[in-house]
C-alpha cells in the first residue's frame, strides 16, 4: 500500500505512506537500537500523532481557562460555553470512522477503565454472571470479580479450544451462553497470545450482552 486513506484524521485526504516493515521505524520516536514490541502496555504514538498533540497542547496554553473550563466540555464555567463542546466534537470525528454514532461514544483514560465503568454500572443480582476467556486480560478479570463481588453474581471463565480456530471460538461461547449470563467479555485481540477472536461472529449468539475489549485493535468493528 503506497497510499492510505487518514481515516478519523483531522486533515483527512490522503497522504503517502511508507511499505510495512523496517521503513515505518522513522514515523516514531522510538531508539532504532531497540526492537520495541510492547506496543499495548505502554505503546508509543507515532511521530505525526505527537505532534499533533503538541499544537492542541500549545492551544491550550494560549488560553487555558477558556480552553479546558468553557470549550472542552459540555459542563462549563462561565457563561460561554460552546454549542459543541471539543470533546464532543472529537467524539464525533471518531464515530465516522467507527460507523456509529457520536452520541454513543465516551472517552475513557484506557480500555481498562472503561471496561470497569461498563461493569459497575450494570445492576447485578444473584445468579448473575459474567463469562470471560481463560485467555483474558487479568485486569479484565479483577474488574470482573471486584463488580460482582458483594451482589451474589459470579465470573466465569471458558477454556478455548486448542489448537484454535475461528468455528471452534464461536462454539465455545455458543454453548458457555446461558440465562444466567448478563455479559460477556470478549477481547478482539488477546493480550496473552496475540490470537484474533471471530467477533461478529460470537457477537450473532448474544449481542445485547458483548462487551468487547479492543485495545489492541483501531479497525472498524463488524458488529458492535
Amino acid at each position: 500500500m503506497d497510499a492510505v486513506r487518514t481515516a478519523g484524521n483531522l486533515e483527512g485526504g490522503t497522504h503517502a505512506a511508507p511499505k510495512f516493515g523496517h521503513a515505518w521505524r522513522a514515523q516514531w520516536a522510538l531508539d532504532p537500537d531497540v526492537l520495541y514490541l510492547n506496543h499495548g502496555t505502554v505503546g508509543a504514538p507515532p511521530r505525526r500523532v505527537l505532534e499533533a498533540q503538541q499544537k492542541i497542547r500549545d492551544e491550550i496554553e494560549r488560553q487555558p481557562s477558556s480552553f479546558l473550563l468553557r470549550e472542552l466540555n459540555a459542563v462549563a464555567t462561565g457563561d460561554r460555553p460552546l454549542a459543541h463542546p471539543r470533546l464532543r466534537v472529537a467524539a464525533d470525528q471518531v464515530a465516522e470512522f467507527l460507523g456509529v454514532r457520536g452520541d454513543d461514544l465516551v472517552f475513557v483514560d484506557n480500555v481498562t477503565a472503561g471496561i470497569n465503568a461498563v461493569l459497575h454500572s450494570f445492576p447485578w443480582r444473584a445468579g448473575d454472571e459474567v463469562l470471560i476467556t481463560d485467555l483474558v486480560y487479568g485486569a479484565v478479570a479483577n474488574a470482573a470479580r471486584h463488580a460482582t463481588r458483594g451482589h451474589g453474581a459470579t465470573v466465569r471463565a471458558i477454556a478455548l479450544p486448542d489448537p484454535p480456530t475461528p468455528a471452534g471460538f464461536v462454539e465455545a461461547f455458543a454453548q458457555a451462553l446461558g440465562p444466567r449470563t448478563k455479559i460477556a467479555v470478549v477481547e478482539h485481540i488477546s493480550s496473552e497470545s496475540a490470537l484474533v477472536y471471530p467477533v461478529a461472529e460470537i457477537a450473532e449468539e448474544r449481542p445485547e450482552r458483548l462487551l468487547v475489549r479492543r485495545r489492541h485493535h483501531g479497525d472498524r468493528p463488524a458488529r458492535s
